[in-house]
């Protein structure tokens, strides 16, 4: 699981990689792939995720493929946010600290301009576990997860093909 091993790499501050961004140097070595990025060149995407780690690595592994990123570490009012940044896809974390990404699932469908917003709604708990049956979200992905297989998913939401030969 390698956004696992890139997290745990850098919150043990144990890595030769030093520099003005050891982050971005170390996504750098890691996320070398030869593929082609158009897919999701332009592409807005949207994260609400609390682990600061987790959220700096995919913010670097998406700007990689050419996305437009904005994350945060919380919010309430998703509704508002989503309508400034109008992103093409949400991913939202299950376990929030003032909420959950199904609260936040369920505010955005209420609303008819984002009934067809892919929302990936992620969690470190398997899917058995949670209670989310009634929340209209388009994919669940369980941590840990393969960075390759989300962007399958997010490339399959929004429509385009993931050319897994390439990765």
């Amino acid at each position: 699981m390698l956004e696992l091993d890139v997290i745990a790499v850098l919150k043990s501050g144990n890595y030769p990689i030093r520099g003005e961004n050891p982050v971005v140097e170390l996504c750098n070595t890691i996320f070398k792939v030869h593929r082609d990025k158009k897919s999701m060149e332009g592409k807005k995407i949207l994260m609400i995720e609390d682990d600061t780690c987790f959220l700096e690595v995919m913010q670097y592994f998406l700007q990689m493929e050419n996305c437009q990123f904005t994350g945060l570490t919380q919010t309430e009012d998703i509704v508002p946010l989503v309508q400034s940044t109008k992103p093409d896809l949400v991913l939202l974390d299950y376990l929030l600290p003032d909420t959950n990404g199904g609260d936040l699932c369920n505010k955005l469908r209420k609303c008819q301009d984002f009934e067809h917003l892919p929302i990936v709604l992620i969690s470190a708990y398997p899917e058995k576990q949670l209670q989310l049956d009634g929340i209209p979200f388009s994919v669940f992905i369980p941590k840990p997860f393969d960075l390759w297989y989300l962007l399958a998913c997010m490339e399959k939401l929004l429509g385009h093909r993931f050319d897994t030969a390439a990765a």
